[in-house]
């Protein structure tokens, strides 16, 4: 079986419990193309995708949503989802299972393989903080960074100085990650992760790890209310 998608890598990953309820093994994924030089969305989530049984297909990534090449045929379409009614209150993991009627229970389980080697020694925290989804958030981030025992900042280098300038920190080591795999490996082995909403957030919870989360204000649909999560 196969399925496409619109969404981004977080809504990628959300997608796997999803697609192995459907029996689906690959997903066409569009090629959105972030600055130079980190490629694409499909060349930076292929290898985790892989690693969890599902290859992944690159396809145009100039088409709007539920839109993709004339030439590919597929027999879900993720961006279903989107239409969810309740999908800006239902984590997005709740929406994909009510689009296509399928059994929520478990949905917060851990779900996410993520083998490799880690060359990194002794015990650090993980921090990924983005400029999206924090909008009128009243998490002081130079506060918490306070908190963090050895930790270390991961995602694009632009997040970083970002994340620099925002915090006046130069004392946390960034951490370069060529795809989405190499990050969840360093997520994989980490003490806790630190972020906002974003891809790593999604790597955390499929993995069951501890998180600190800057909540975005707006919305529910990242929040599992499990054990290991932790709202800042």
């Amino acid at each position: 079986m196969i399925a496409a998608s619109s969404g981004g890598l977080g809504d990628i990953i959300y997608s796997i419990p999803v697609l192995r309820k459907l029996g689906v093994d690959t997903v066409f994924v569009k090629e959105s193309y972030y600055f130079p030089p980190h490629g694409n969305l499909y060349t930076a989530i292929k290898d985790l995708l892989a690693v969890n049984g599902i290859l992944a297909l690159p396809t145009n990534g100039a088409y709007p949503p539920h839109e993709y090449d004339t030439f590919i045929r597929f027999d879900y379409d993720l961006d279903q989802a989107r239409k969810e009614r309740n999908r800006r209150r239902n984590h997005i993991i709740v929406s994909y299972l009510n689009t296509w009627n399928l059994n929520t229970d478990g949905w917060c389980k851990p779900f996410l393989k993520v083998p490799g080697q880690n060359n990194l020694t002794g015990p650090y925290s993980v921090i990924h903080v983005t400029k999206r989804w924090r909008k009128n958030s009243k998490v002081i981030w130079r506060n918490v960074i306070k908190k963090i025992e050895n930790p270390l900042f991961v995602g694009f280098l632009c997040e970083y100085y970002d994340f620099c300038k925002e915090t006046r920190t130069k004392d946390i080591p960034f951490i370069e990650t060529d795809n989405i795999l190499e990050m969840a490996i360093l997520i994989r082995d980490c003490e806790a992760l630190y972020c906002n909403q974003s891809v790593s957030l999604t790597i955390a919870q499929g993995l069951g790890k501890t998180y600190y989360l800057d909540k975005n204000p707006h919305t529910t649909n990242a929040i599992m209310r499990t054990l290991n999560e932790n709202i800042l």
